[in-house]
């Protein structure tokens, strides 16, 4: 199972040199472009230079070949677009998500996920599968932005995680727009999850804009009791990010005899994951190491910023604490509709990193949530 396109805001500033400037604009619209990653992968390996796109592995059409021939199909049902966290570069990630779906086909739910799982529409047999309307397909595509792939640049990646949301609204607003016949599934590794939440807090922006896509007010649609969803459904994996970002902090203090709630701290993820998403699953292992030491990474610089704060007062966005990735959610003050899953449990060894798409029990767990 490889995935034949993935979307990306990487090398920008280098993008379309050698290309005409019409389809030079076109590629830039959105703020990213898609690759053919069989021809990326052929100039990689020949190469191994993984910094670089020649002319062909850009999808100049992406209307036709992505859209048109691929997710727009009426029998894909399902969208699954996959992004990758920090340190991971772009020939990386398509392993480690190639990974992903094939041990996807050895679950017990294969007979409705891998059977019906499409990463390649040029290839003989799955494009056959396409062209039947009643199948029930599920399209896999790959979200890649310009993590450094280098172990010193945390922080360096953290930024450019945070300033890739616009380019993946745009992505899923671009499916919402050419293919509204299929729900968006979005699966996230490690600080792929930052870019998928940054993206999620910004919908909630009055201000943010996506292109060819009107934002709706999801709160005010959850509140009518009819609420479209932006994603219908989120899979975290191992996500490096801090469990109280996804909560909501009330005190109840007693005013005149009546009880009523004091809010001390509202995350900044809270909002969009209640009512910008359908299902929102976190799968979790306390053996984690990589989160392990960005937990005290990020204790040194909570000492720095509490020296900061001496001079310009408190600032709760700068309290850290420990990663979502390596325990279950605080339930009562997340939003209702998530769910924590222990991958230790389900597999019954520990589970590190990047161990999840090898553990064929946690996989099956995730097939469940894909197919139901």
């Amino acid at each position: 199972m490889f995935i034949k396109y993935f979307a990306t805001n990487r090398d920008r500033e280098k993008l379309g040199r050698n290309i005409e400037r019409d389809k030079r604009i076109q590629l830039q619209k959105g703020g990213y472009h898609w690759l053919n990653m069989d021809e990326y992968m052929s100039h990689y390996l020949a190469t191994t230079d993984s910094g670089s796109f020649p002319e062909e592995v850009y999808v100049l059409d992406s209307e036709k070949n992505v859209f048109q021939n691929f997710l727009s199909k009426k029998s894909v049902k399902r969208i699954l677009i996959c992004v990758h966290g920090y340190n991971v570069e772009l020939h990386e990630t398509h392993t480690w998500f190639n990974i992903f779906c094939k041990t996807l086909g050895y679950t017990k739910q294969n007979s409705t996920v891998s059977e019906n799982l499409i990463t390649d529409p040029t290839e003989p047999i799955q494009k056959k599968k396409l062209e039947t309307d009643t199948n029930n397909l599920t399209a896999v595509v790959g979200f890649s932005w310009p993590s450094n792939g280098n172990v010193v640049s945390y922080e360096a990646d953290r930024t450019e995680a945070i300033s890739s949301r616009t380019a993946l609204a745009n992505v899923i607003g671009r499916f919402k727009t050419l293919a509204p016949q299929a729900e968006i599934i979005l699966v996230a590794h490690s600080m792929g999850n930052l870019v998928a939440c940054s993206m999620l807090s910004s919908i909630n922006d009055e201000e943010f804009q996506i292109a060819d896509f009107k934002l709706p007010d999801y709160r005010k649609q959850f509140e009518s009791g009819n609420p479209e969803r932006f994603i219908h459904k989120y899979i975290m994996i191992a996500p490096d990010i801090e469990r109280r970002q996804i909560t909501q902090c009330d005190l109840k203090e007693v005013v005149n005899g009546k009880e009523i709630s004091k809010s001390i701290y509202l995350g900044p993820y809270y909002p969009a994951l209640k009512y910008a998403v359908g299902e929102v699953h976190n799968f979790y292992s306390r053996f984690d190491k990589a989160l392990q030491i960005s937990n005290k990474e990020k204790s040194i610089r909570g000492a720095i910023e509490n020296v900061k704060e001496f001079f310009t007062g408190d600032n709760p966005e700068t309290k850290y604490e420990q990663r979502l990735g390596l325990t279950e959610h605080p339930q009562a003050i997340s939003p209702f509709n998530i769910w924590s899953h222990n991958a230790v449990a389900l597999s019954n060894r520990e589970i590190d990193h990047s161990d999840y798409q090898d553990c064929l029990p946690v996989m099956e767990e995730i097939a469940k949530i894909i197919s139901t």
